[in-house]
């Protein structure tokens, strides 16, 4: 996280402290006892105005303009957005809200998530809205982080990795079949296929795609394309 947003958090945490029932914890409790190693991790430190620009729209429901730049587009593309909350998922920070009609009374056009690295500028309008908060507390959980239509997935896994998969949840009404030779079959709800793909080809020859069958297609090809880059 940039410096000045870390040292609000610690300033917050560290006047928390004067609550604790027993004042003589207050001298260890900010002692750390654990660590995060992760892989990939994105310095936010240049991004601190956009951050701090994107909550004071969320605290005061402003709406936004955002220029954006996509990873596969030549240019930014500006969008009129309303941002509800960030989210933090695998080590990255997003934008979470609704794209808004550009004139007169703001409107959703739909719900949209921007990449908070790739934020070239945010600019508060002076436009107020009134949507409601997101409500995904009350929504199933599916795999994936892109919401698209979900679909069924079935994986039949080794045991190699058989308990790793037990001990996690991938969906709200997933289910997972042992057999005697340790191997097991999980079955779950996806709503995105390309973090599908890229999960079951992280497992390596300790997964095999069941279905669906358009998925074991798309999976095949990806095979062969990483292949050919080999022969």
């Amino acid at each position: 996280m940039p410096k000045g947003i870390s040292e609000e958090v610690e300033g917050a945490l560290n006047k928390t402290t004067a609550l604790l029932p027993n004042k003589e914890d207050g001298t260890t409790a900010l002692d750390s006892i654990c660590a995060v190693s992760v892989k990939g991790v994105i310095d936010y430190t240049p991004f601190q105005d956009i951050i701090e620009t994107t909550l004071r729209a969320i605290r005061d429901k402003n709406i936004c303009e955002i220029s954006y730049q996509g990873p596969y587009r030549p240019e930014p593309r500006i969008s009129h957005f309303a941002p509800i909350k960030i989210l933090s998922y695998r080590e990255s920070l997003y934008a979470v809200g609704f794209s808004v009609t550009e004139m007169g009374n703001p409107e959703v056009l739909y719900k949209t998530t921007f990449s908070i690295q790739r934020i070239k500028n945010i600019t508060i309008l002076n436009i107020n809205h009134n949507f409601e908060t997101l409500e995904d507390d009350k929504k199933n959980f599916f795999f994936g982080f892109m919401e698209n239509e979900h679909f069924l997935v079935s994986v039949k896994f080794t045991s190699q990795v058989a308990q790793y998969i037990k001990e996690r949840k991938w969906s709200d009404d997933q289910k997972i079949k042992e057999y005697k030779d340790g191997s097991v079959l999980l079955e779950f709800m996806a709503q995105s296929a390309p973090e599908v793909i890229s999960w079951i080809l992280s497992f390596g020859k300790e997964a095999k795609l069941i279905k669906p069958k358009n998925l074991k297609q798309q999976l095949t090809g990806e095979l062969k394309l990483a292949l050919s880059l080999y022969n």
